[in-house]
């Protein structure tokens, strides 16, 4: 008797689990098919959502480019899902487009969030990000590199930035400007070279966009500099202060001209 109920049950898990993963695997056949856009509506939900959460959705409005989990979600996921496509690249089991498409809702919704806040740098941000993200979903030889993907490597700084802005330490912002200097000052070249060895030109539309997009980044990469050089200058004077002030030789003040 125990014998039949123990294989009742092995056949009954066996059953649940066979249909699990033909639900499972009908889900990904629709959702990986090469003309469905469920790969856009179902993180575009998210973004919208939490957008709209952040303007009515509590007492007091917060700012959407502030909440860092749900931009974490969205870091994290299209690093994951473009490791994915490039590890595969193989479109019958994983399309570049599910990458593209990711990313594309949510830097729609950024790009109204940047537009009603006006900032200037961070709406051209969005705008060439998004532009781009067309741009691969469109063109052939972008989805054949699997450009998306790679350009996802560039949001890899993005978590070391939110580090060092919540502890406030150099150790962590330092290491923020070296993984920046790494994932978008060196690798965004190596993107362009890519595609200009591919054939696009360097008057094509996609070409002046992304050095445009490189052009932003240098930018900010100016700024990162600037405040590890004046930090550094700042230490340096402190410990100027704190030598002059433990130092039992005084030296002699300088005469007036």
């Amino acid at each position: 008797g125990s014998m039949v109920r123990y294989n009742g049950t092995t056949q009954g898990r066996s059953t649940v689990s066979a249909s699990s993963m033909s639900l499972f695997t009908d889900f990904w056949t629709a959702y990986n098919a090469p003309d469905t856009l469920l790969p856009l509506y179902l993180p575009l939900t998210l973004w919208v959502g939490g957008f709209v959460y952040c303007k009515v959705g509590t007492k007091t409005p917060s700012n959407f480019h502030e909440w860092t989990a749900l931009h974490s979600v969205h870091n994290y996921g299209v690093i994951l899902l473009g490791q994915i496509s490039m590890y595969t690249a193989n479109d019958d089991i994983f399309r570049e487009r599910i990458v593209t498409l990711f990313t594309t809702g949510y830097f729609v919704v950024d790009l109204v969030d940047c537009a009603t806040r006006m900032d200037g740098p961070y709406t051209f941000h969005a705008v060439t990000s998004l532009f781009l993200c067309l741009a691969n979903y469109f063109t052939p030889l972008c989805q054949e590199l699997r450009m998306t993907s790679k350009a996802a490597l560039l949001e890899a700084s993005t978590p070391f930035l939110y580090l060092a802005k919540k502890t406030r330490k150099p150790e962590h912002f330092g290491l923020f400007a070296l993984v920046f200097t790494i994932c978008r000052i060196l690798w965004v070249p190596y993107m362009m070279k890519q595609i200009l060895d591919g054939g696009i030109g360097v008057t094509d539309p996609i070409f002046i966009v992304l050095a445009g997009f490189y052009g932003l980044n240098l930018f900010w990469w100016y700024k990162i500099l600037r405040i590890i050089v004046r930090g550094s200058s700042d230490a340096s004077s402190k410990n100027d202060d704190s030598n002059g002030i433990t130092n039992t030789r005084q030296d002699p003040p300088n005469k007036e001209k």
